[in-house]
């Protein structure tokens, strides 16, 4: 099992650095190897050190809907971090041109919401690797990637959008974790 973390309520410095030691403090209790199966997601370049702070994630999702960079930037700001396996975009983002960079430096690609199999499809076309979705169960894109489960609430069947207000996403993460972590 992997997590991911969606720490996005409040940006200040001290959350953050709370937040992510929380999690080191919890995980120590038991094994601190849990950490290496732990993928934060950052929201802008700032966070990136201070998540680092707490501890040396192998692989990190750097989500764009927050932050101020333009798809230049993020190609530059990667570029020079390896620990950055993911990066998730709106679809209005996910250009030909921006999808293609971030494939030459052996990005994984994600885009969040797509509650639309026409939209999934397209996107997976096009080289998404995978999609937040709000769709209840497990579905098979046309190239048999797995969307994966990694929300809290959940309702409804496959192909019918979540109520208004859920928290449930689907995420496909095959080639992230199977580049990045043991299969144990």
């Amino acid at each position: 099992m992997f997590l991911v973390t969606d720490t996005k309520e409040d940006r200040s410095i001290d959350i953050i650095l709370a937040e992510f030691g929380e999690i080191r403090r919890a995980a120590g209790k038991v094994n601190i190897e849990i950490l290496n199966r732990v993928v934060p997601q950052i929201y802008n370049p700032e966070m990136l050190q201070l998540v680092q702070s707490v501890w040396d994630w192998p692989s990190i999702i750097y989500t764009l809907y927050q932050s101020p960079q333009t798809p230049e930037e993020v190609i530059d700001f990667i570029r020079e971090h390896d620990e950055i396996h993911g990066v998730t975009m709106w679809p209005g983002a996910a250009t030909d041109e921006f999808i293609a960079e971030l494939k030459k430096l052996d990005r994984v690609i994600y885009c969040h919401t797509i509650n639309n199999f026409g939209e999934a499809f397209a996107l997976c076309s096009r080289g998404v690797h995978g999609l937040y979705t709000c769709f209840r169960t497990g579905c098979r894109c046309t190239s048999g990637r797995r969307f994966l489960r990694s929300g809290r609430k959940a309702a409804g069947v496959c192909g019918r959008p979540q109520p208004p207000g859920s928290a449930c996403r689907w995420l496909c993460l095959p080639r992230l974790l199977s580049r990045n972590f043991p299969r144990s």
